[in-house]
């Protein structure tokens, strides 16, 4: 009853009665009060989402905007969105921050559309050692700060993130800003205060792009970079787990150059999870005769029909 009290009506049962409902005593019923926080769907009258939002939830269509209805999800009760929507994802209380907050990242939750969380160069406000991430859980349409990324500065340099496809498990792959070591992080609830927990450290690689699928109920986590650790220039990498969902996952690495390069492969290096589980990757491949600026270069598309 999460603390909450209900009160009961129970009908006078005469102690000459020796089982009153087999003698057609009335059953109890619950005495509910619409606004108390408990939906009390056999109360007496019963509550719906129609007729207490404020107990049930929404209800589209009923003339009332409880949340998490919105402009999108529900017009009829909230409006109707412009065509085009305008959302400052930076919170109020930091407006007047002047960082240069680049190369955001969005990552929504398959499992519940209204959360969705970002990433950008943006240091923790309140002068913390961990990094923020954005978090949204009305579609967007509010944003707050939580500072639940490990990084020995308080913000971090390349970072993406991605949830779970149906785990509710966000993701991220992160340069720390302090030092620019390579960690994939992991949170079951990016709402939580808790710091995401490390499950995979490394130097020397530049770019990490995270995505995320679950396959049988496991995550694969799959994170496209510059490992320049490759040989020859052979730098377009995948750090890939199986199972990203247990408590030490276990990580391989997989090169997807397989030719010598001007030193390297283009820094972007993107995986990509077709709905039928086949993994794609895409790089930019730089090449012989010119490895200067503007330099030649092939896209490659790589792909694993087995994940």
């Amino acid at each position: 009853m999460s603390g909450r009290r209900r009160i009961f009506l129970f009908f006078g049962l005469g102690l000459t009665a020796a089982v009153p409902w087999l003698a057609g005593a009335r059953p109890a019923r619950a005495i509910d009060v619409c606004g108390n926080g408990i939906c009390a769907i056999h109360a007496v009258p019963p509550e719906s989402c129609s007729t207490c939002p404020q107990d049930c939830g929404s209800c589209c269509g009923n003339g009332i905007c409880a949340a998490p209805e919105n402009c999108a999800t529900c017009g009829t009760d909230c409006g109707t969105c412009p065509a085009v929507l305008v959302i400052n994802m930076m919170p109020l209380a930091q407006s007047a921050e002047a960082i240069q907050d680049s190369e955001p990242n969005l990552a929504v939750n398959p499992s519940n559309p209204l959360q969705i969380a970002g990433t950008a160069f943006t240091d923790n406000p309140t002068g913390g050692s961990a990094a923020p991430i954005y978090v949204s859980t009305n579609g967007g349409f509010t944003w707050t700060l939580n500072n639940i990324v490990p990084s020995g500065a308080g913000g971090t340099a390349d970072i993406t993130l991605r949830f779970g496809t149906t785990t509710n498990t966000l993701y991220a792959g992160a340069l720390r800003d302090d030092n620019l070591q390579f960690n994939i992080f992991r949170t079951t609830n990016f709402t939580s205060g808790t710091a995401m927990t490390s499950l995979r450290n490394r130097f020397d690689v530049d770019q990490p792009f995270v995505e995320a699928r679950t396959f049988s109920g496991a995550d694969r986590v799959y994170v496209g970079l510059n490992d320049f650790a490759g040989a020859n220039g052979r730098t377009a990498t995948i750090d890939r787990t199986l199972s990203g969902t247990v408590a030490s996952p276990a990580f391989t690495t997989i090169r997807l150059e397989t030719r010598n390069t001007c030193g390297q492969d283009g820094p972007q290096i993107r995986p990509a999870i077709h709905s039928d589980n086949t993994v794609y990757g895409v790089f930019y491949r730089w090449r012989a005769p010119t490895c200067v600026s503007p330099r030649t270069a092939d896209i490659v598309v790589v792909r694993d029909d087995n994940g």
